[in-house]
């Protein structure tokens, strides 16, 4: 049963660090996301995959936070169920790292994340 569990542990480990080496070492930090054999990846700490088949839409909005902003995406799946909020900055649009993300920048990454999600095929909602 230890023997079992350890294995287990081992596993997880090995995971966690390859899904760290993944987002250190990739072109793409910028990116909110990531399509690979017809699952959307979300690209975070620990990256969340998800069916595109099971998706049915994906919402946007954003929050205040003193003089910075940053955009929420939640992800709605076929029978209601939600994903955790995912956040992300203007980086993703500019492709380089800001430290003052201001609403319009929100704005604009909004709507080319919206764009290339739709492009495959994916309803998406700005609230």
């Amino acid at each position: 049963m230890i023997y079992n569990m350890m294995i287990l542990n081992v596993i997880v480990l090995v995971i966690g660090i390859v899904f760290l080496l993944i987002i250190i070492k990739r072109n793409n930090r910028y990116d909110v996301f990531a399509f690979f054999d017809n699952r959307l990846a979300v690209l975070t700490i620990i990256p969340a995959c998800y069916d595109i088949d099971i998706i049915e839409e994906i919402t946007f909005s954003k929050i205040q936070l003193k003089t910075n902003f940053l955009g929420i995406m939640r992800i709605i799946k076929k029978g209601g169920s939600k994903s955790r909020p995912f956040l992300f900055d203007s980086c993703s649009y500019y492709k380089k790292f800001k430290i003052q993300n201001y609403e319009n920048d929100i704005e604009l990454t909004t709507m080319k994340l919206i764009e290339e999600l739709q492009r495959h095929g994916i309803k998406c909602k700005k609230r």
